[in-house]
């Protein structure tokens, strides 16, 4: 991606001034919680993560860092956040509101998962999913999401440039 295509992306970001953001070098973060309705189902276009791939450690460590016990992969909270990739991936935006105008309380209730807590992370990278999770990481608002402490379960995906981190407490 240019420099231009990168400013011209940044500029259209700016325009969700609801939501807390985060520009750096290759990506841009938006972060949002719900003690929380839905998108279209979509198939998944590979780019979806394994549960049991690194950003279980990636995550896990940074917890482990901070006091905080591990969070488990979970297939429902996968699909969730890869569904989101993928939607925000053909919206061409990064928001935490779906092409429907779906919350992340509404996704988590379309696909059944019940939940006490539930906070997403959505970010820009062309760098990849490290990159996301160190801007994560650097981010007040996206670390406290990391660090939830009720957290039990994670689901971590992307779609392009597009990335989507759901954390959850199942009811």
């Amino acid at each position: 991606m240019s420099l231009n295509e990168h400013k011209s992306r940044r500029s259209v970001l700016r325009g969700l001034t609801s939501l807390p953001l985060l520009a750096g070098a290759g990506g841009v973060l938006s972060a949002c919680g719900a003690s929380v309705q839905p998108t279209p189902d979509v198939e998944l276009d590979g780019r979806s993560l394994p549960a049991d791939v690194r950003e279980t450690g990636s995550i896990n460590a940074f917890r482990a860092s901070q006091g905080l016990g591990a969070i488990e992969p979970d297939a429902t909270l996968q699909r969730i956040a890869a569904l989101h990739a993928q939607d925000m991936q053909r919206m061409g935006q990064m928001s935490h509101r779906g092409s429907d105008g779906s919350t992340l309380k509404m996704r988590l209730q379309r696909q059944g998962y019940r939940f006490r807590n539930a906070v997403e992370n959505v970010g820009w990278s062309d760098r990849g999913m490290d990159h996301v999770i160190d801007m994560w990481i650097d981010s007040p608002g996206h670390r406290r999401n990391m660090l939830l402490k009720s957290g039990e379960e994670y689901g971590l995906a992307g779609s392009g440039v597009y990335w989507a981190l759901v954390v959850a407490e199942p009811r």
